[in-house]
């Protein structure tokens, strides 16, 4: 047998079976390494293998052991798989990294658009809330300008009702007397065309419940109005003098009637509209 082709020294042989500087029963990864007497018998200067038995060492080297031919598919079956082992660990850590910078880079990303989509989402909310107060106040300064409008045109109404009532009273009166004037006329007669202009501008402002009560007065004064112009003239009338007389006291209710309607559309009364029985008498 060739010595030289199989010489090697102890430090050359050892690597070989562990390149981290362990034993081949104990190698990484390694379950089918050369069982332990191979490796006792090479260190002894005796390496058995397959049932034989060669010696020896040198005496001029004793570092130098002669080995037969022989192989350990085992333990290069062990060291690949060792490597493999290595390179999936090593690919694991990459792909964990990997996946670990891609996680971050989509958390920023993500981060961003979130806190943009945020700022734009209370921005949104602001500019609505801005938007709700603007039209909240528009329709409080409407509210305002309508409830002033009103209270303007109930109190030049409310004037120019009674000042038509009291002259159909003063006509009745003179009438009764017979000392009726066709100035007096004139004057009811300018009474009259007052409470046209008024009531008609009220109508575009007065609620149903007001305008119902006004209409109703302004026809009852209407209606006597001209009986008593036909009685003013000397010409027969549809009513007597006793029948106006009684109207112009149902008239005088409505007027108390339709001036608390007014006073409780502009918020100003909670009181019954209907006249109390003993109103106007002093104790």
């Amino acid at each position: 047998m060739d010595s030289t082709a199989n010489s090697y020294t102890l430090s050359q042989l050892k690597p070989s079976w562990s390149g981290d500087g362990v034993g081949p029963d104990h190698h990484e990864g390694c379950t089918s390494a050369p069982d332990g007497r191979h490796w006792a018998a090479i260190t002894a200067g005796v390496v058995t293998a397959a049932g034989r038995q060669t010696s020896s060492v040198d005496a001029s080297d004793q570092d130098v052991i002669e080995t037969p031919q022989f192989d350990f598919p085992a333990s290069r079956e062990c060291l690949a798989g060792g490597t493999r082992r290595r390179y999936i660990r090593f690919m694991s850590t990459s792909v964990s990294s990997l996946i670990i910078a891609v996680v971050g880079v989509l958390g920023t990303l993500f981060s961003g658009l979130l806190a943009h989509r945020s700022s734009v989402n209370s921005k949104k909310m602001e500019l609505r809330h801005v938007a709700e107060m603007a039209h909240a106040e528009r329709e409080e300064n409407r509210r305002q300008s309508e409830l002033e409008t009103r209270r303007s045109i109930y109190g030049e109404l409310n004037a120019a009702l009674r000042d038509y009532y009291a002259g159909l009273r003063l006509t009745l009166l003179a009438l009764q007397k017979g000392d009726a004037t066709e100035e007096l006329r004139v004057a009811v007669g300018g009474l009259r065309d007052d409470i046209r202009g008024v009531y008609a501008k009220g109508q575009m402002f007065m609620p149903d419940d007001v305008l119902d009560v006004v209409g109703n007065l302004v026809a009852l004064l209407h209606h006597l109005y001209n009986n008593l112009v036909l009685h003013c003239a000397g010409q027969d009338a549809e009513e007597s003098l006793e029948v106006i007389a009684g109207r112009l006291s149902r008239a005088s209710e409505v007027l108390y009637e339709v001036r608390q309607t007014m006073r409780k559309d502009l918020g100003l009364t909670s009181s019954d509209v209907n006249r109390p029985s003993n109103y106007g008498v002093f104790n």
